[in-house]
């Protein structure tokens, strides 16, 4: 358990894309969208709502 009393989920397997060598060739902007889709993925898994 979390030290606020919940079970730590654990997400599993990073995003084979985060390794691929067409994601290290990305632009900035397109990286930072792609991290932004898996980090609203992960929260909504977690029952998180994010600030927009």
């Amino acid at each position: 358990m979390t030290s606020n009393g919940s079970r730590a989920r654990s997400y599993g397997k990073p995003n084979k894309s985060f390794m691929s060598a067409s994601f290290a060739k990305m632009s900035s902007k397109e990286k930072l969208l792609v991290i932004n889709e898996e980090l609203l993925k992960i929260a909504k898994d977690a029952g998180v709502v994010l600030p927009r």
